[in-house]
């Protein structure tokens, strides 16, 4: 994969990496085993994990392809990985990816030492296994019942969980670079609530204004915005024929009406150091709808 990349001659790469794949069962580690620590606490890597991903960043950064990671926990098949690195409202069986465990001593430790982790190796100024310049913490969170499971949950309770979560990856990353960005992940649901029950999704406009309230209140940072512009429409490419609007109030943001995200990340509310975010679309597609202009249409969008 990483060759036909390069070969492609790609500028930008995203790639997943699982706090859940990064730990490995064992409690106590082997001679020359690869550890992480934080707080009193010390966690056993996945070395096989951790030699894949030096193999994916490192020939694309020496290569000059600027290099993201989205950072996600999903289930692992082992119980102790689960419990460190989950939620503990987290639905036992809901949710594709899960919001990590910053709640419990230990599962925090866990995280905070997973980010330091991540950090020293892939974003500090050697390169020596490759360098990363943007983290992506979680992703689509205002869908949170799919892509962020924490259990039932007001975009209030989300919010303060999130921006912790997002924080405490800030902090690991600050250690070791002044410069690699962070950022938060929104669906393209702006206004349009995602989910009949409440509890189950938000609004990202939402999401986005009470995690900046909530970074203010415990002292700002530069976190930015990784958004996905998907058609209104998941399955009809046409972005053009979208039924959203160009104001503050539309449902959805997509192609067709991006400047409504520009708009908010310039209003005061939302700039850092007088200056707006950075936005990125960090995950976009059209789909091949199944009628005769449908190829066309696709390549149009």
């Amino acid at each position: 994969m990483v060759a036909d990349a390069l070969e492609l001659g790609i500028h930008h790469a995203n790639l997943n990496i699982r706090l859940n794949g990064l730990l490995s069962p064992e409690k106590e580690a082997k001679p020359g085993q690869l550890t992480a620590s934080a707080d009193g606490f010390t966690f056993v890597l996945n070395q096989n994990y951790v030699g894949s991903l030096d193999r994916q960043i490192k020939p694309m950064s020496d290569k000059g392809v600027v290099v993201s990671l989205i950072v996600t926990t999903s289930r692992s098949p082992d119980e102790r990985i689960r419990k460190l690195t989950i939620h503990p409202k987290a639905d036992p069986i809901k949710g594709i990816t899960m919001a990590s465990d910053t709640v419990t001593p230990e599962g925090r430790a866990c995280y905070k030492a997973l980010t330091e982790f991540i950090a020293r190796r892939w974003s500090s100024a050697d390169a020596k296994h490759g360098r990363v310049w943007g983290w992506i913490v979680g992703n689509e969170v205002n869908a949170h019942n799919e892509w962020h499971q924490m259990g039932p949950a007001t975009a209030e309770e989300v919010a303060i969980q999130y921006e912790d979560q997002v924080r405490v990856a800030w902090e690991s990353l600050r250690r070791h670079s002044a410069n690699a960005r962070v950022y938060i992940s929104m669906t393209h649901s702006w206004t349009a609530k995602g989910h009949k029950d409440p509890l189950q999704a938000c609004p990202g406009r939402t999401l986005l204004e009470l995690f900046a309230k909530r970074a203010r209140e415990r002292g700002d940072f530069d976190w930015n915005l990784a958004f996905h512009p998907y058609p209104s429409n998941l399955r009809d490419p046409r972005t053009w024929l979208d039924k959203v609007s160009f104001n503050d109030n539309t449902p959805k943001v997509t192609f067709k009406n991006l400047e409504v995200l520009t708009k908010k990340l310039a209003t005061p509310a939302m700039l850092y150091a007088g200056k707006p975010r950075r936005l990125s679309f960090t995950e976009q597609g059209f789909d091949l709808p199944d009628r005769p202009e449908g190829l066309a249409e696709q390549a149009a969008a």
